[in-house]
């Protein structure tokens, strides 16, 4: 998201710079299209700042700043803070899209893993989550 450039604004698919230098590309729904086209129009930047996402002093956003902004907005929702940050995102958008029945196989292609395996940790499911289900099931 940080590397994110105006120049993607308008674009279906985008290609994104991984971990280890790898690339893949990332699909962008339509309406997330839209909004970001009006995020466009009340965008502050600075001469020169190519980057889409500023502060509001037009500067581009740090990783750090982000993750205050995302707890700032934690601890309004008095959700608990202590494992907030940007990539905890990533995290529940894959465990949606599981719960959802959507195929491991098609989650780690969205997420862009290589690895079936690197995705099934975010199948992983807690001891409450694991407990619930035996406790939901109907004993003789």
């Amino acid at each position: 998201m940080l590397s994110l450039d105006i120049s993607v604004i308008g674009k279906t698919e985008i290609p994104i710079k991984g971990k280890k230098d790898k690339y893949r590309n990332v699909l962008i729904p339509d309406k997330l299209i839209s909004i970001l086209k009006e995020y466009l129009k009340v965008r502050i930047a600075r001469p020169n700042i190519d980057k889409l996402f500023t502060n509001k002093n037009g500067n581009p956003l740090s990783r750090k700043y982000v993750d205050v902004i995302i707890k700032d907005y934690g601890k309004a929702a008095k959700i608990n803070i202590r494992k907030l940050h940007a990539h905890a995102f990533r995290h529940r958008t894959a465990i949606n899209l599981l719960e959802l029945g959507y195929n491991l196989f098609y989650v780690a292609e969205l997420l862009g893993h290589s690895d079936i395996n690197t995705t099934r940790i975010y199948a992983r499911k807690t001891k409450g989550e694991l407990l619930k289900a035996i406790n939901s099931l109907e004993l003789i």
